[in-house]
């Protein structure tokens, strides 16, 4: 079994207090007994880390999020395997942008078809995100990682898990509206290899794109991702959408860790467990001083069968011949880290 603790919205403001900063061991603790069964543990955190993308708001932020590695570390089971971060758009330094961004987006917007994820477009948009990718780099990104519409960062262990990160906060801008969002499809990573789970990581959801971008996106994200993991709406819900193939992808969409604004303030602990094919979600609210569990969430794993399986006889994959919506059971075919500088 593995555990995804799936976080994000935190918000770190330069200047104002963020009562979450001191509760990095209560995260840990509320979710030690619900996450002991799993072999591995990974941390997700889903965008906006920062509240305007400065660097010393990430300065601040390593420092929890180091502490919350460590709690986690020092829970001994599971084993604790790395961190995964996306940007959102609190996540970007607009005070960096001018006033040619709005232009250069329309731009963008225009030649959408055609752009580079490399290109001299897309990293001029890329640029007011330049102090999330300089707090990214030493902790949760691949080697070597540059501003980018998109990365990947593959865990192998008792399970291989690839985490795909989509940079949907490359055309944010201050007052951002749904349905404006766009994404180039061709910034995709392809999946390549054998994996036992593919989680796709964005900040946005699908209703904050472009409808039309919107569909193309999901198409490709649908036949590729067991797992969709967002935030941004700062409200925890958990599905599994079945298309008219039986293609089966299962979405997670966070809770603010942080916005006093809204009443409920969380995360969500996502279990997998490829043997026993069973999934479940637990949400975690702050409530009377602590991270009390509201609900969990049980149902069956069906793998994406679109997704790329292992196919030696020893491992420990699986791939499905036909889904369980009808009530049948499916047929199976066995077949690093936030740290402090120096």
């Amino acid at each position: 079994m593995l555990a995804i603790l799936h976080l994000g919205d935190i918000h770190v403001r330069e200047g104002r207090a963020n009562p979450v900063l001191a509760r990095a061991q209560r995260i840990a603790s509320a979710i030690k007994t619900l996450v002991a069964p799993a072999s591995e543990l990974y941390l997700v955190v889903a965008g906006d880390i920062a509240f305007a993308g400065k660097q010393a708001e990430y300065e601040v932020a390593t420092a929890f999020l180091a502490e919350l590695e460590d709690a986690l570390k020092n829970l001994q089971l599971p084993r604790y395997g790395g961190a995964v971060a996306v940007p959102g758009n609190h996540d970007c330094n607009f005070d960096e942008a001018g006033d040619l961004r709005e232009p250069a987006i329309a731009g963008v917007a225009a030649k959408f078809s055609t752009i580079e994820p490399d290109g001299k477009s897309a990293a001029e948009l890329l640029s007011v995100q330049k102090e999330f990718f300089d707090f990214l780099a030493p902790i949760a990104a691949p080697a070597h990682l540059k501003p980018a519409l998109s990365w990947q960062k593959n865990f192998t262990g008792e399970h291989n898990i690839v985490f795909r990160c989509l940079n949907t906060a490359w055309v944010s801008m201050l007052k951002e509206k749904a349905g404006q969002i766009l994404y180039p499809p061709q910034a995709v990573p392809a999946i390549d290899g054998d994996t036992d789970l593919v989680c796709t990581v964005m900040h946005h959801p699908y209703g904050w794109l472009e409808p039309n971008n919107a569909r193309t996106l999901r198409r490709i994200l649908e036949t590729s991702s067991d797992l969709i993991l967002t935030g941004h709406e700062h409200e925890s819900e958990s599905y599994s959408k079945i298309a008219s193939d039986g293609t089966v992808t299962n979405f997670v969409e966070g809770a603010a860790l942080h916005d006093p604004s809204v009443r409920e303030n969380g995360f969500n602990v996502i279990l997998l467990d490829p043997k026993t094919l069973t999934y479940q979600v637990a949400t975690f609210f702050w409530r009377n001083d602590l991270y009390e569990q509201q609900h969990l969430t049980s149902g069956i794993f069906t793998r994406n069968h679109c997704c790329p399986v292992k196919s030696r006889k020893e491992s420990v994959g699986w791939h499905f011949r036909r889904n369980w919506r009808f009530g049948r059971w499916p047929e199976v075919r066995i077949k690093s880290a936030f740290s402090r500088k120096a």
